[in-house]
């Protein structure tokens, strides 16, 4: 699990080296270097093993809880919107 997370990480700081740039004329070479390790993090990652997949019939399927009223997002939403407005009125 930490090989994966480690295997993100690279991809992610290639891409932040790729975008990030510092301005200036070196700025090709941390692009190209951006470059390479998103393709060493794709490569590591693809080659780390998987864990073994379990039989359908061994297990009982997998059943999500159900939301409780005050876990629905058509709740939160409206009212993180609320609270924002009122936050932007007062500053």
């Amino acid at each position: 699990m930490i090989k994966r997370i480690a295997a993100l990480a690279v991809i992610i700081f290639g891409l932040l080296l790729g975008v990030l740039t510092p301005a200036g004329g070196s700025s090709t070479a941390w692009k190209f270097f951006g470059l390479a390790l998103i393709i060493f993090g794709v490569i590591w990652l693809f080659n780390q093993s998987r864990p073994p997949r379990r039989i359908k019939g061994e297990a009982e399927p997998y059943k999500a809880p159900e939301l409780k009223w005050y876990q629905s997002a058509i709740l939160w939403v409206p009212v993180i919107i609320v609270v924002l407005f009122l936050l932007s009125l007062l500053y």
